[in-house]
């Protein structure tokens, strides 16, 4: 993998996407994340998309799409990280961000935990465990974290009730789901409201997603 073609890639990809320009140094982790998740692919099967371009784009470029909607909250937890899309690409973002990631494959486990070592990351927490309610007591993580992100196979409405117990009040939900009509199901359950749906597209694709922001009140 050529890095500057890569960073070059990025670099274009976010200016479609009317993203704010990052550091060098940002860009420069980020594509060394590109190149362990290649070197752990052909070992794992960690992502959908095992290409560099496709990943370039619907793990990187697609996770890049948070930060500005985070507005300064720095305790965030990604629930289901999976091989850390989108929670350890805000971390690299947003370095001064402490992040929990959350995911009950092991493997995937070692995976963040190799990424977090090679990069130097520093407040990030790799937590190998099913999150559910009991869990969530257990951990002492009632009302703890600022913003929880995730882009996880699990529906929007079965997250949201595990989100509403770990948030603080003002705390916000960040969904990521394919594009699609708004459901009714996908509204939230009290104490959380509904406060946005940010429709966007991919730059190279023109796939499009849409973010669901919830707020607890």
């Amino acid at each position: 993998m050529d890095r500057n073609h890569y960073i070059a890639q990025l670099k274009e990809g976010m200016q479609k996407m009317d993203l704010p320009p990052l550091p060098l140094q940002v860009l420069e982790s980020l594509t060394q994340f590109q190149e362990i998740l290649v070197k752990w692919n052909k070992k794992i099967n960690l992502t959908a998309h095992r290409k560099v371009e496709a990943s370039l784009e619907r793990n990187f470029l697609d996770s890049l799409i948070l930060p500005r909607h985070l507005h300064g909250r720095n305790e965030i937890m990604d629930l289901g990280s999976g091989a850390g899309f989108p929670g350890l690409v805000v971390k690299i973002a947003l370095p001064e961000s402490d992040l929990t990631l959350v995911e009950s494959d092991q493997r995937k486990c070692a995976f963040l935990a190799t990424v977090i070592r090679e990069l130097k990351l520093n407040k990030v927490e790799v937590l190998n465990t099913y999150l559910e309610t009991k869990r969530v007591k257990e951990l002492k993580w009632v009302d703890r974290f600022a913003a929880i992100v995730s882009r996880a196979t699990i529906p929007i409405p079965e997250i949201l009730p595990l989100a509403a117990s770990c948030l603080t009040v003002g705390g916000v939900f960040l969904g990521m789901v394919q594009e699609g009509p708004f459901q009714s199901k996908e509204g939230a359950t009290p104490p959380l409201e509904f406060s946005e749906k940010i429709p966007y597209r991919l730059p190279f694709s023109g796939q499009g997603r849409k973010l669901l922001i919830f707020q607890k009140k």
